[in-house]
């Protein structure tokens, strides 16, 4: 089988799982277990073929060589400290296709190559978007059935990014996919941000606001913004959430009562509970509880999956808190660098607009790894990782807008 088709066939299976996540589950479970396992040893496949990655900037490749044998280190001393059939569950099933699914990254530095992406994206899975839409807009309304929708249309986002890029009628398309990804499930707050943070973000370009300085000066604000925040929050006890929100209803009550409110703060409490679990189990700031910790929870006790597991819940939906809990301060500082060294390069080593915007979103990102992004195997994450890749990619670095519009042209 080509490459190109055994990627289309792993985002096929990821936009299966977001699907069947919030309609009808994969059965048998082994069914679903199989299904990842392929795209993983896929991942590893493409990941040793890969000859582009050997052109990527020389600090990322170690940087990024680092995040995987410390991932191997954290996932065997979750296997040491595993105990019953959830542990090793949540070790393989989740952490593992987690950490392997950063492997993206070598497709996407495979920029010439992935159009066949790009059009499967436009051609298949926005149109199944559509369509399911609409179907439960008019049969299931009301239904979680909205939530599969939103999901299988996340990475809509890559594509906002490219609308100055685009064919008119591919740009139509993404604006109605965006919208119709926010109505059906406007609870999905992050998603929203995303959304609106990324159309902002294309404005800047067509208004010639990006600029190396004044982007270099927003990253370098959004990376001490979030920590000067939780510093803050640990020392004094101030609550960034709740003054976003300062009206917002408590969610503890309202789940408790069985509703659900959009401006509720979610966030807070997790913090709380992991913060209070990890002092609480001793938990190794520096290098975390290994794959299978998880933390003590008194708000979602009712929600553990066993009785074996003594109130402690493995994720939470907060990706910041699942690394710090798990792989500790020196798996938040990887991912960081991951993040941050590829924003560098796309905006200061770039000769287009799409590369400085993909940078931007990366810088974004890291604001978004504060309040959500869990561990999870899916098409955020699919092209969450493209995009890196992409931006160590030299030749789609040193590309001009006019080569950038007449690459898209062949969508």
């Amino acid at each position: 089988m080509e490459n190109s088709k055994k990627i289309i066939l792993i985002l096929s299976i990821i936009c299966l799982f977001d699907v069947t996540k919030y309609t009808i589950p994969i059965e048998p479970p082994t069914l679903y277990y199989a299904l990842i396992y392929l795209c993983v040893l896929i991942l590893i496949y493409l990941a040793f073929s890969s000859v582009e990655f050997e052109n990527a900037p020389t600090i990322f490749k170690r940087i990024f060589f680092i995040y995987l044998i410390y991932n191997i280190l954290i996932i065997i001393i979750g296997l040491i400290n595993s105990e019953n059939y959830w542990d090793y569950k949540n070790v393989f099933i989740i952490y593992l296709p987690s950490v392997i699914i950063s492997l993206v990254i070598f497709i996407g530095i495979r920029f010439e190559k992935n159009l066949i992406i790009f059009r499967f994206a436009i051609e298949r899975i926005f149109p199944i978007v559509i369509i399911f839409g609409i179907i439960f807009l008019i049969f299931l309304n009301g239904t979680e059935y909205y939530n599969a929708v939103s999901r299988l249309g996340a990475p809509i986002y890559f594509f906002i990014l490219a609308i100055p890029f685009l064919k008119r009628r591919h740009i139509v398309l993404i604006i109605f996919i965006s919208i119709m990804c926010i109505y059906v499930d406007p609870s999905w707050r992050t998603n929203l941000i995303t959304i609106v943070g990324c159309s902002i973000f294309v404005i800047m370009h067509y208004l010639s606001f990006l600029t190396k300085k004044l982007l270099n000066f927003i990253g370098v604000l959004v990376l001490l913004m979030p920590l000067i925040l939780i510093y803050s929050g640990v020392k004094t006890g101030s609550d960034i959430f709740q003054n976003l929100l300062p009206e917002s209803t408590v969610f503890m009550n309202t789940r408790k009562t069985g509703g659900f409110d959009t401006g509720a703060n979610t966030r807070t409490f997790l913090y709380f509970e992991v913060f209070n679990s990890m002092k609480n189990k001793d938990t190794n700031l520096l290098i975390g509880g290994g794959a299978a910790n998880g933390y003590q929870t008194f708000f979602f006790q009712d929600d553990k999956v066993s009785t074996s597991v003594n109130r402690e819940r493995y994720n939470t939906e907060v990706r910041f808190l699942n690394t710090l809990n798990k792989s500790g301060i020196i798996g938040v500082t990887l991912e960081l660098l991951i993040i941050f060294i590829a924003a560098f390069f796309a905006i200061n080593k770039s000769n287009n607009d799409l590369s400085k915007l993909f940078g931007l979103f990366l810088i974004f990102s890291w604001v978004l790894y504060f309040i959500e992004m869990p561990l999870f195997f899916n098409g955020v994450y699919f092209f969450y990782y493209l995009t890196i890749g992409m931006c160590l990619n030299q030749s789609f670095r040193d590309s001009t807008n006019e080569q950038i519009k007449f690459f898209f042209k062949s969508l």
